[in-house]
């Protein structure tokens, strides 16, 4: 008597549907993270530890599948952006921009260094020492404009102009939406330096 065929298999579940699973909050921060350049057993730890998910998994075995997620679909989606952001760009342009993130990138991390050696100092002491707010606001410049060259190349995304809020109470919903006469307001105000407006 013959066997009966075994049943066929159904369709293969999404890549990566471990993580995505959460919704589509958790994965922008989990991208957030690790294209911060933190470890892939630090994110493990975050989502087991302070998200308390897939805590019946061994951490080891999450880091794995992290730094697959890492050099896979979060590098391609990194790469469509870029793609999306540069496509009436020159090629040249687009290497200045990659290159000057590269270079920021270096010195906010040499400048994080600096900081934390003054904060060390401060630790303990009662008087704060003066030098650390300047190397704070030093930080602070070199990652908005990291930030800005970030934007420009594609590699940070950047956040939807409309925004729908449901209030928890009511029941009622409000949406909101960045005009680009707010837009413009903001750079004016970055541009001319926060703290110089006068009330009337």
């Amino acid at each position: 008597m013959k066997k009966p065929p075994p049943p066929e298999a159904g369709p293969k579940p999404p890549p990566f549907q471990t993580l995505k699973q959460f919704g589509e909050e958790f994965m922008a921060e989990l991208d957030s993270r690790m294209m911060d350049g933190e470890s892939a057993m630090k994110v493990a730890g975050w989502i087991q530890e302070t998200k308390k998910l897939l805590v019946d998994q061994q951490q080891t075995s999450l880091k794995r599948m992290l730094d697959r997620y890492r050099h896979q679909e979060l590098r391609e989606k990194t790469f469509r952006r870029i793609t999306a952001a540069q496509k009436h760009q020159s090629l040249s342009v687009v290497h200045m921009r990659i290159n000057a993130m590269t270079q920021l990138e270096e010195l906010a991390l040499t400048q994080k260094g600096r900081l934390m050696k003054m904060l060390k100092l401060e630790d303990g002491k009662p008087m704060l020492i003066g030098a650390t707010s300047d190397e704070l606001k030093l930080y602070k410049d070199l990652l908005v404009d990291l930030a800005k060259v970030q934007l420009e190349t594609g590699v940070l995304a950047r956040a939807s102009r409309k925004l729908t809020v449901t209030d928890a109470g009511t029941g009622e919903t409000r949406k909101f939406e960045w005009t680009d006469e707010q837009d413009e307001l903001l750079k004016e105000i970055l541009e001319n330096g926060l703290g110089q407006f006068e009330a009337a």
